[in-house]
């Protein structure tokens, strides 16, 4: 009986792949296309641990005003509970609260696939609130303010 031939290993050009843009390496099938190798080759390299899975998010850019906002908002949230005269946050019965849904027209996480010891791209921007998207209002909760019993 012959002997079946031994598949021949491919060898992952670390240099091709670092002449790739990270927007071309955001998918396998993406990746694949550019480097001219098979899917099934990229997910043995992935197995392997020859390159890896790197999901990204876009931080926000925090302003010294947005800090304070944020500082402020928060104390306002905090009573003073005279009987025990600890300091609580607010039970926020008395506020509405909107329940939306943001459908965004770029991504805020992004996956790409880059090797060992490299680093991922950074994204950032000012806010989120800067990715075009459009807003879903599907409903609205409320507790009605009572009177406190006496």
């Amino acid at each position: 009986m012959k002997d079946k031939p031994k598949k021949k290993h491919l060898l992952l050009d670390i240099y091709k792949i670092k002449q790739i843009a990270f927007e071309k390496r955001s998918t396998i099938r993406r990746l694949t296309r550019e480097i001219g190798v098979s899917k099934s080759q990229v997910e043995k390299w992935l197995k392997e641990g020859l390159i890896k899975a790197y999901t990204n998010d876009i931080h926000p850019e925090l302003t010294p005003t947005n800090k304070l906002q944020m500082i402020k908002y928060n104390l306002n949230a905090l009573v003073l509970d005279r009987n025990t005269h600890q300091i609580r946050f607010s039970t926020m019965h008395h506020v509405v609260h909107i329940d939306e849904k943001w459908f965004y027209m770029a991504r805020a996480m992004k996956r790409y696939y880059i090797l060992p010891g490299e680093e991922g791209p950074h994204r950032s921007c000012k806010s989120k609130r800067f990715i075009p998207n459009v807003m879903f209002m599907h409903g609205c909760k409320n507790r009605p303010r009572r009177p406190p019993r006496r």
